[in-house]
């Protein structure tokens, strides 16, 4: 028996043929165990699968893990449940480095024949399924609720895309709602389902630290990526470390302990982003003006208040702010949430991971269509995660583009006529119209300031193209 509409159907005395324990035997025999018609509608679609211990999809791991769920409800692709898995769990706000650390090593691993497993939660774990998607491959998430429930709802344009290029995996009836009870249990099927557990980012109460030693107790790998010692969110990890954890400064450190060889037979070759090696990380640099080099080099790898630059370079604050703002446009450096500090950006982020590039392709998409309506914001989403933008990007940009009123939009081009700016010859022959005109769209709608226009064109001007 394969299926669990055969078992289901089966009579007790073949279900111990087929080799049931007792408990499981008793519990199909009862009332609770018959199908719903809700759960018979739900298994109608290709997509939609529930999986018994007994049949050969169900992923070996987790069979031999002890006390395993009876049975597993699958949106996606099934068979990806035996594929070789790296479990990746972590806060559920972790700070910017933490957040790009999981992406790019997701995106990393998952180029190379890893599925990349978690808890679709924010932070670590969503930044885990999306790096795994980046990279075209593919990514488990084991849910705290039912199959048909997406939780946190924010996260549904990502569970959607999860369960196109991966599988959504739930031990939990239909329709049951995401409680709390249901986690550790969850964070135990992502233990069982892979080969090892990285984490990234933890406090010492976090919830992936059960996760951890789960994992620990299953005999799997554990990896766990070291931090700042004056970060909370670093204690968790270098408790792991000092119980013996590996500790995780690249994707080579798991690859090399983890014998992948022969998944990776067909995998693309390797590259030379900065999760495959922690000497390329500081590459990008090169070629950099001098004084920009020495403030990045001030800056490290932690957050750092802008009074802080001052005093480790030397530097005037007005040519401290001003140097900043062009790392910031040019993707080196980012700003926080809250006011003053700043954060290094690893080299493999993507140029469209910022806000500028994400309101560029809003308006060019969405805004310049007089006679369409704009589509609603949860349609914008999904379209927005599904073209590559992070998480707290789109968040800003559609609230943004959500204070922006009709009257305003219909300003614009009389905004831009009344524009003063005016572009030299050299500027006129490398900038197309659409490049000048929406450079004052910006900077009418005041999205930029008129110094951060004259940045962001130097910086075009810089670009090696003939035409813009």
């Amino acid at each position: 028996m394969r299926h669990a509409q055969e078992i289901t159907a089966a009579s007790d005395t073949q279900r111990e043929r087929a080799g049931l324990p007792a408990a499981a035997r008793e519990f199909l025999s009862s009332a609770g165990a018959k199908l719903k018609p809700a759960e018979r509608a739900w298994l109608e679609s290709p997509r939609h699968h529930l999986v018994p211990f007994t049949d050969s999809r169900y992923p070996h791991l987790l069979r031999t893990a002890g006390r395993h769920p009876i049975a597993l409800y699958v949106v996606g692709n099934v068979d990806v449940l035996n594929d070789p898995q790296l479990a990746i769990v972590g806060s559920r706000n972790p700070t910017l480095q933490g957040r790009d650390t999981a992406h790019d090593l997701a995106e990393y691993l998952a180029a190379r024949g890893l599925v990349i497993t978690s808890g679709l939660a924010l932070g670590v774990d969503s930044a885990a399924h999306r790096g795994a998607l980046m990279a075209q491959g593919l990514t488990i998430a084991v849910l705290g609720s039912g199959a048909d429930i997406i939780y946190p709802a924010i996260n549904h344009p990502l569970g959607e895309a999860i369960g196109q290029r991966g599988a959504l995996v739930s031990a939990f009836p239909l329709g049951t709602p995401p409680r709390r009870e249901n986690f550790p249990r969850r964070n135990g099927i992502i233990a069982a389902l892979s080969l090892g557990t990285l984490v990234v980012e933890a406090a010492r109460r976090s919830g992936s630290l059960i996760t951890a030693r789960l994992a620990g107790d299953l005999g799997r790998e554990l990896f766990a990526v070291p931090g700042s010692i004056h970060s909370p969110l670093s204690r968790g990890c270098h408790e792991l470390i000092r119980q013996g954890a590996k500790l995780t400064e690249t994707a080579h450190d798991i690859l090399n302990e983890l014998d992948f060889s022969a998944f990776f037979a067909g995998a693309r070759p390797a590259d030379t982003g900065a999760c495959a090696d922690p000497s390329t990380t500081g590459g990008f640099a090169s070629g950099m003006d001098k004084d920009h080099k020495i403030l990045l080099d001030a800056l490290g790898f932690d957050p750092a208040d802008f009074d802080v630059l001052v005093v480790r370079t030397g530097f005037k604050p007005e040519a401290v702010s001003s140097m900043m703002l062009i790392l910031e446009l040019e993707g080196h450096v980012q700003g926080r949430p809250w006011g003053g500090r700043y954060s290094r950006v690893a080299r493999s982020r993507r140029l469209k991971d910022n806000v500028l590039d994400l309101l560029i392709y809003l308006f060019e998409n969405y805004m310049s269509a007089d006679d369409e309506p704009r589509p609603k914001r949860g349609t914008l989403k999904l379209e927005l995660d599904k073209a590559g933008f992070a998480e707290p990007d789109i968040e800003r940009a559609l609230e943004w583009l959500d204070g922006l009123s009709g009257e305003q939009l219909g300003k614009v081009a009389e905004a831009t006529a009344r524009a003063v700016r005016v572009f030299n010859g050299q500027e006129l022959l490398r900038l197309d119209t659409d490049v000048r005109g929406y450079l004052m769209y910006l900077e009418n709608v005041r999205i930029l300031s008129g110094t951060q226009r004259e940045l962001v064109i130097d910086r075009l001007m810089a670009l090696e193209a003939d035409e813009i």
